[in-house]
């Protein structure tokens, strides 16, 4: 171990970053609407009980209804693209390019532009997670939220599979021992 490096994992994996769409609609006071917020309401009075904490996930169907929910509020948030295409318009511009690469320019800004059906749809797997958890917290509470999360939880999914492969179990101890 090298001075204020901390301790390598033999196995390293990286989690998954939370997009920008989930933080702002999941985050209390960054959405006006509290979309996110109004719809799991709805769902927890609609829904006496779910499924047990280990198993539940929400429907596609359910997703669907919370997708409509969102076009329909007026949810909006801030897309990290777009302020970064607009400072790189504004340091073109200084720079002198921008007229050379107007076209370019004009092609990315509309392949960047906002479409928040597509957005929805594009981290569709993430908002279902974030909307899962908040769920199961209702239901079954800090013990539930832990064994629900576990079904997403890729450094778990990994330490399972490494565990059921002797081999490659037997191999990394074997590693660390000559180190």
């Amino acid at each position: 171990m090298r001075d204020g490096g901390g301790i390598k994992p033999d196995v390293e994996v990286t989690p998954d970053s939370l997009p920008n769409i989930a933080f702002y609609l999941a985050s209390t006071g960054r959405d006006s609407t509290e979309v996110m917020l109004n719809w799991e309401l709805k769902y927890i009075k609609n829904h006496p009980t779910i499924a047990p904490a280990r198993n539940f996930f929400i429907s596609d169907a359910d997703y669907e209804d919370f997708k409509k929910t969102v076009l329909k509020s007026g949810f909006k948030y801030d897309r990290e693209s777009k302020r970064y295409m607009e400072n790189l318009v504004k340091l073109a511009k200084f720079e002198g390019y921008y007229n050379d690469a107007k076209e370019e320019f004009d092609a990315l800004e509309k392949k960047l532009s906002h479409n928040l059906a597509k957005d929805l749809d594009y981290n569709k797997e993430i908002l279902k997670q974030v909307l899962t958890a908040d769920l199961v917290a209702v239901y079954y509470y800090q013990r539930g939220t832990v064994e629900n999360s576990l079904q997403f939880d890729k450094q778990w999914k990994r330490t399972v599979e490494l565990l059921r492969n002797l081999e490659e179990y037997r191999k990394i101890l074997t590693a660390s021992n000559k180190n």
